[in-house]
């Protein structure tokens, strides 16, 4: 009995997600602030999501380092998102005005400095909401490729063809849920030679036999080690990405590149280095927790409900 219940669920969330996207088409760019208000206020009368949302925020961070009106400010930042990808599914970045809403600031540079050493540049982004549209600001100026998950769901992919295409201004590879791990690292691999961006999120929970085994605010997680791996195959730097969401607009900052040498023991690399990068999220959530877009997904949430904090050696 659970299957059926489940594709119904899908539907009916996927259903929802669509016919907002289609409003967009209805209600005038210039009226993104007062979209999101209505979506905000709506989100907020969902009780048991804003408990839950709040509840796994204290897990991970801890009731004492988390506000008490963190979630509102989480479903305030997501429904400014979903005004946003209303206007640019039917409009485009530049007219849906998200072009003068999210900007780089001045380590723009470091950005440029990594790409100029001709072996592309591996984009390091977590689930950070409107995470997605940094792709599309960065293909205006430099050549850019999003890696995106294909949906098992065939109308939401229809949608998510379209989105990425006309929203995100950028070149999009769809990674195949039956994909391989062999295949994904040949596709990116040429992406990088060729001297493009390539944004990858590395926060996607894998089976403990499909990543490395790391620590993230206490909890043991396995993450697929794929920027680390990439950057030791084809030389290309790591840029660490993260967006600071201000009173009326998002700022995409990047942290300075790091490198991974080939030599020495690849796994004991990968492990380090996807730690490093663990322990840099976790700082940005303990400054900005209500900017992660992940706090209501239901594999995190077990991380958050099902594993004690261990205590720092």
């Amino acid at each position: 009995m659970a299957r059926p219940f489940k594709k119904i669920g899908t539907v009916l969330k996927y259903g929802t997600i669509h016919r907002l996207l289609d409003l967009g088409k209805l209600i005038p760019a210039g009226r993104v602030g007062s979209t999101a208000k209505t979506i905000s206020s709506v989100l907020k009368s969902l009780v048991p999501l804003k408990l839950k949302a709040q509840k796994n925020m204290e897990l991970a961070l801890g009731k004492g380092n988390v506000r008490p009106n963190e979630a509102s400010d989480y479903f305030n930042k997501l429904a400014t998102w979903a005004a946003y990808a209303m206007q640019a599914y039917h409009r485009g970045l530049v007219e849906s005005g998200i072009t003068d809403w999210m900007v780089f600031d001045d380590s723009i540079e470091i950005l440029e400095e990594a790409l100029s050493r001709g072996k592309g540049v591996i984009y390091s982004v977590p689930h950070l909401i409107a995470h997605e549209m940094t792709a599309g600001i960065m293909a205006r100026t430099y050549p850019t490729v999003g890696l995106v998950r294909e949906s098992k769901y065939a109308p939401h992919m229809r949608v998510k063809e379209q989105y990425y295409g006309t929203a995100g201004g950028c070149r999009v590879i769809f990674r195949p849920r039956r994909g391989n791990v062999a295949s994904d690292m040949r596709v990116c691999t040429r992406c990088l030679r060729q001297g493009n961006i390539l944004v990858i999120t590395p926060d996607l929970l894998a089976q403990s036999g499909d990543g490395v085994m790391i620590s993230l605010l206490g909890r043991t997680i396995s993450l697929r080690p794929g920027i680390i791996s990439l950057a030791m195959v084809t030389g290309a730097p790591v840029v660490n990405a993260f967006l600071l969401w201000e009173k009326d607009h998002v700022v995409i900052h990047c942290h300075e590149p790091k490198e991974y040498a080939r030599t020495g023991d690849r796994e004991q690399t990968m492990i380090d280095g996807m730690q490093d990068w663990c322990d840099t999220f976790a700082e940005h959530l303990r400054q900005y927790p209500s900017s992660w877009q992940f706090w209501l997904d239901r594999h995190w949430s077990k991380v958050w409900r099902t594993q004690s904090v261990k205590p720092t050696q």
